[in-house]
């Protein structure tokens, strides 16, 4: 359930409810509707998943909005989503990186 999967990401940061709820600005109040087992919205679950530095997809899934994702489908949303949070500069380093490896591969 949500609010396990909720509690869970809490525990493993060390956050409070509180802090979640500075984190997203969602109220306090909202929050501990969450814990109850109270599912977000879409825009509550896009601002959870900013403040835990997720893809909102997973988010999505944890909450039951969206099906469960196959272990390729989770691959590709958590390379998205970290390509989205490097520079332009950094994104072209990667992919370089990736084709030179890819390239030394074909090799062997």
């Amino acid at each position: 359930m949500f609010n396990d999967w909720l509690l869970s990401q809490l525990n493993e940061r060390g956050w409070s409810q509180a802090d979640l709820a500075r984190a997203t600005q969602i109220t306090t109040s909202a929050i501990s509707k969450y814990m109850q087992g109270r599912i977000p919205n879409e825009e509550a679950l896009r601002k959870i998943a900013r403040a835990f530095r997720l893809p909102p997809e997973d988010v999505f899934r944890k909450a039951g909005i969206l099906p469960p994702a196959t272990e390729e489908d989770a691959t590709l949303n958590e390379l998205t989503h970290l390509a989205q949070q490097l520079s332009d500069q950094e994104l072209d380093d990667l992919i370089e990186y990736t084709r030179h490896r890819l390239s030394l591969a074909e090799k062997r």
